[in-house]
Parts: C-alpha cells; structure tokens; sequence
C-alpha cells in the first residue's frame, strides 16, 4: 500500500505532463496503425512488433488464431496442474513451458 497524490492537489502543469497530449495519442494510433499493416504484409523487418491491446485492429482471421492459441493455453496449463496435482508434484517451469509452446505456435 502506498500513498498517493489525490487529484485535486495536483497542478495543471503535473497533469499536463502525466497524461498523453492530443498529438501524443494521434501519433500512437498512426503508429499503431502502420505496425498492424505491416505484421498483417509479413514485413517486420528486424524490428519486434508487439501486437498487445492491439487486437481490434487486427483481421478476423488473426483474431480467431489469437481466441484459438489463448483457449489452448489455458486448457493445457490446467490439464498439466491436474497431472501434476494428481501425482503430488508442482513444477511450475514446466506449467510456464506448457504455455509458452501454444503461445509459439
């Protein structure tokens, strides 16, 4: 727990400096925008593209993969805790591993 600043006793320059300006946010989407066509033509270059919180903008298809992998995750997570639980083990580098190999599918 730690304590924090209650708004009204924050000044207009602090709030201006912590949240996003109109611009700020214009070029985020733009952004945004030129990385998911660019994921969506295979041209990523050497660049890490992210696609995090950025699912609305993707095609149904890529939508329907990403629904199907998160499904698939979660059921072989649970399917390998009920093995482990029924033999009295916990490994949870191996539940991380059970995830990871959906995740990178």
């Amino acid at each position: 727990v730690s304590d924090t600043i209650h708004v009204d006793n924050i000044s207009d320059k602090e709030k201006e400096l912590a949240w996003y300006s109109q611009k700020e946010m214009l070029m985020i989407r733009m952004q945004a925008n030129y990385d998911m066509k660019r994921l969506e033509a295979g041209k990523t270059d050497k660049r890490k593209i992210c696609i995090r919180g950025l699912e609305s903008r993707t095609t149904s298809e890529r939508m329907e993969t990403r629904r199907k992998n998160i499904y698939d995750s979660i059921t072989a997570v649970l399917d390998e805790q009920d093995q482990q639980y029924e033999n009295d083990s916990y490994d949870e580098e191996r539940i991380k591993n059970v995830s990871s190999n959906i995740k990178n599918l």
